[in-house]
């Protein structure tokens, strides 16, 4: 039996695909309020599906669809172990065809997946793994995706996902291979007309923007499924692994922090911009010296530049920027020594998030409010170096690049921190390049010649 865990509507599709990626095989027990529900996998397959709840017995599912008698029911009933299954009593007494119980077990598991992935408060789940199941009936990729789906389509507490998904420029490209055989997929024209626009160009807000308005919730809902499945992915991927809707919702958490702050920024310079001279948004005196302005102008550059702003913020903010603009001759690069500290002040806030996270083992948010505290002190060496030791981490060709650039960068910012040179060697000394290691070492002791550590790490070398 493994841990038991809370599940919410937005994870549960995960949960079924993890279970179906992995091929398990076993019981999957969900508990929500008063119902248990049992959910049966084949080596990732959905076989059938139990519930607690009396309207969802198959034996009375039965008996409302007409498709079996009271009496059957009986029949099959008597003298069956509690343990038994009511479905085999059925079909090797003759009761039931096999095409009309399948289609019965189809749409009753349909109903109470809808029911689970309706559930806002979402509930407890644990999985039991077992080596084999009663494979009563036949069940494929197909039917076990078309399941996930349904889910989906009325899964609760959708909006919030929605604006997530719709913020990220990330193009939407189909997986190839695909891990489920879209050419046997039966697709409403509304679903075959979203997977043909996922084509590695458009991203999600623009696939959705060619739909009517009644059309955009389905064709959402089954974009998140695609995602969910790893039938679509972002390029480039918004995290390591497979798609994670807390991912999602984080980044986009992020993204609206950063987006409200680059706002504020925006009105307050555009107020400036409107009542102020050119020294007062400098901040220097009229006596000031062309030294001083030129130093104030240098300093203020980056802060409209148009890579920092984000996108959205550009499009609800054209009038102000606009008129920010107006006054380039004057003050195109401009801000005053005020904004420049309370920019680092925000750096330093960030870097402190990330060197939290860092402590504390979350690489991923590490290096994401690492990144964002470049983005307001690009040129403080500690960021980079904190970057590189959570990059540093992951043994993926790509990462060691990333980490080896900004473990440099840290050296070249800062050329006089002897830590950074050991850290750079260490790095080198980890992937066997020993004489490349030497040399980090050796410029580590010119600035520090008793440094105990590079000391020590150059005599490993010998």
């Amino acid at each position: 039996m493994e841990a038991q865990t809370h599940f919410s509507p937005h994870s549960l599709a995960e949960t079924f695909r993890d279970l179906y990626l992995a091929e398990r095989t076993g019981v999957l027990r969900l508990v929500v309020d008063d119902q248990e529900v049992r959910v049966h996998f084949s080596r990732g397959l959905i076989e059938h599906v139990e519930s607690s709840r009396t309207e969802h017995d198959l034996g009375q599912f039965l008996l409302g669809r007409a498709k079996i008698s009271a009496g059957a029911v009986d029949e099959a009933r008597r003298g069956l172990d509690p343990r038994s299954s009511l479905a085999r009593a059925l079909l090797n007494r003759g009761l039931i065809s096999r095409r009309d119980l399948q289609d019965s077990i189809a749409l009753l598991a349909d109903e109470v997946v809808r029911g689970l992935f309706a559930s806002a408060s979402g509930g407890e789940l644990e999985f039991e793994p077992q080596e084999r199941v009663d494979e009563l009936l036949e069940s494929d990729v197909l039917s076990t995706f078309r399941l996930i789906l349904h889910g989906i389509d009325g899964m609760a507490d959708f909006a919030p996902v929605l604006d997530a998904m719709r913020a990220f420029d990330n193009v939407l490209a189909v997986r190839r291979p695909s891990p489920v055989p879209l050419d046997k997929l039966t697709l409403t024209g509304t679903q075959g007309f979203v997977l043909s626009r996922i084509d590695g160009r458009t991203c999600f807000r623009d696939v959705i923007s060619t739909l009517p308005p009644e059309q955009e919730q389905v064709a959402s809902r089954f974009l998140f499924g695609l995602l969910v499945m790893g039938v679509a992915e972002y390029r480039p991927p918004l995290a390591e692994g497979p798609f994670r809707v807390a991912n999602v919702l984080r980044d986009h958490a992020d993204r609206c922090a950063l987006e409200r702050m680059q706002e504020k920024t925006i009105r307050q310079a555009y107020a400036r911009m409107r009542k102020q001279n050119p020294h007062e948004i400098l901040g220097v005196t009229h006596a000031a010296s062309r030294n001083a302005v030129e130093k104030a102008y240098a300093e203020a550059k980056v802060l409209f530049a148009r890579d920092r702003v984000l996108p959205r913020v550009r499009e609800r903010f054209k009038t102000e920027l606009g008129v920010i603009e107006s006054r380039r001759p004057e003050l195109d690069k401009t801000r005053s020594r005020t904004e420049a500290e309370e920019t680092a002040k925000v750096g330093e806030l960030y870097y402190g998030k990330a060197r939290k996270a860092m402590l504390s083992g979350d690489y991923h948010n590490a290096i994401q409010y690492g990144k964002l505290a470049i983005s307001y002190s690009s040129q403080d060496a500690r960021l980079y170096a904190l970057l590189a030791d959570c990059q540093a981490r992951n043994p993926e060709a790509r990462w060691q690049r990333m980490a080896e650039q900004n473990y440099t960068k840290a050296t070249q910012l800062d050329p006089w921190n002897a830590e950074y040179w050991v850290n750079l060697g260490r790095f080198y000394k980890r992937r066997g390049l020993s004489l490349r290691a030497r040399r980090q070492f050796e410029e580590a002791l010119k600035i520090v010649p008793e440094h105990e550590d590079a000391t020590k790490e150059l005599e490993t070398l010998s």
